[in-house]
């Protein structure tokens, strides 16, 4: 968002979540990155699954 990291700005952040338009495409794009990591994991779970039974046989 654009925020200085050593001197905050609490009354933009707030007023930004509180904007029902920016709320939407937020939760979005939160979603967006929990799916992407779950789709990461899973994929190194199927790698190193593959790995352990070609190791096996």
């Amino acid at each position: 968002m654009g925020d200085d990291p050593l001197y905050p700005d609490d009354r933009r952040r707030e007023r930004l979540i509180a904007d029902p338009r920016l709320a939407t495409p937020l939760n979005r794009v939160h979603r967006l990155k929990i799916a992407s990591g779950f789709i990461a994991l899973v994929l190194i779970a199927a790698i190193w699954i593959v790995w352990r039974w070609s190791a096996m046989h």
